[in-house]
């Protein structure tokens, strides 16, 4: 998540003279008596200008993950700006586990669910900086799900439809900081299908394409309001091409999806929503280096990166690149995965609290 130009529609949970109660870690509020926006952090409500320099000038954890895939259970690390190498591996799951939805608070990444050799419910979180050992098991979502899409505020993550293994239509959220329990189902997508990526601004997640029941893919671009907690998503535009199995990521004014597939042909169009992205179509704006799918992504506030994936005959280890904002041209491979990897999920520790004000 990056910088956005500053609003007054700045995505905070609560906007009144009297701090929310029952806060919890990450939560935010607009104070209207001292004209303040506030972050809650260490059981204090702290200004964003203090946050700021606790997380280090707003840059959050320079990293993003990429975790588990087909067969494999390792966590994999690269630093921001990753710009050429290879990531590092830096630890693993509790299980192997693949098409799993990742997500992220300032503090934690997670994967929800995915599939062990059944649909699984399971909830793994890596604490940042994660650098060694192994993810914890932190709860179960409240339905089995895997290749659902994934987003979050600054409060929740989502999983928004998916597999379970037959079709779901739910959105099933999470509150941050999620250590133990379950989590809920708030409501569901306008249109059930699977294999569809997920990104977000500071005040709606969005999910993009994906496969309904039959084998014909979706150009349907779905948004949810955060913090969306009932009701159902609303279809608001569509894709430039009928698409699953990509991937997505998003700066502070866009939203970008990566490759794809038509279920016979791969694709390697990168394509653009511009928020509050509510009507029209979405833009052809470039390309990857090479039609893929079944791969993950994930942000820097200045740069979005694909992880791996398929060509259709080769697992990809490769890692591409744009620089924000992408508008046309193509991305730039700028190095490799520990080792080739698909169907795996990601996540970043981009800090959106402070880098969205």
């Amino acid at each position: 998540m990056g910088i956005l130009v500053e609003t007054d529609n700045w995505g905070f949970d609560f906007e009144q003279p009297i701090a929310p109660s029952n806060p919890v870690d990450g939560m935010t509020w607009k104070d209207t008596t001292a004209l303040a926006y506030k972050v809650y952090r260490n059981s204090a409500w702290i200004t964003i200008d203090t946050y700021r320099e606790l997380a280090g000038n707003g840059t959050g954890y320079d990293y993003g993950y990429a975790m588990g895939g087909a067969s494999v259970s390792n966590i994999e690390r690269i630093t921001f700006p990753f710009d050429s190498g290879t990531s590092s591996a830096v630890g693993n799951l509790t299980v192997t586990n693949y098409n799993g939805s990742g997500c992220n608070s300032s503090d934690y990444g997670y994967m929800i669910g995915g599939w062990l050799g059944i649909a699984a419910s399971v909830i793994e979180r890596i604490t940042f900086p994660f650098d060694s050992g192994t993810a914890t098991n932190v709860g179960n979502a409240s339905r089995a799900c895997e290749i659902g899409a994934e987003c979050n505020s600054s409060n929740y993550g989502f999983c928004m439809g998916g597999g379970v293994p037959s079709l779901s239509s739910q959105i099933e959220r999470i509150t941050f900081p999620f250590d133990s329990g379950t989590g809920s189902n708030v409501g569901n997508v306008n249109s059930t299908k699977f294999a569809a990526p997920g990104c977000n601004s500071s005040n709606y997640g969005y999910m993009l394409g994906g496969q309904g029941g039959s084998s014909t893919p979706k150009t349907t671009i779905e948004r949810i309001t955060f913090p969306f907690d009932s009701g159902t998503s609303s279809a608001v535009g569509n894709l430039n091409s009928s698409l699953r199995y990509s991937i997505a990521c998003n700066s502070s004014n866009y939203g970008y999806k990566f490759g794809g597939d038509t279920v016979t042909i791969r694709v390697s169009t990168v394509e653009r929503i511009t928020f509050p992205f509510d009507s029209g179509t979405a833009s052809a704006v470039g390309n990857l280096t090479v039609s893929t799918y079944n791969c993950r992504g994930c942000n820097s506030s200045n740069y979005g990166y694909k992880f791996g994936g398929s060509n259709g005959s080769t697992t990809l280890s490769t890692i591409e690149r744009i620089l924000f904002p992408f508008n046309s041209g193509t991305a730039s491979v700028v190095g490799n995965l520990n080792q080739s990897k698909t169907s795996l999920a990601a996540c970043d520790g981009t800090d959106f609290v402070t880098l969205f004000v």
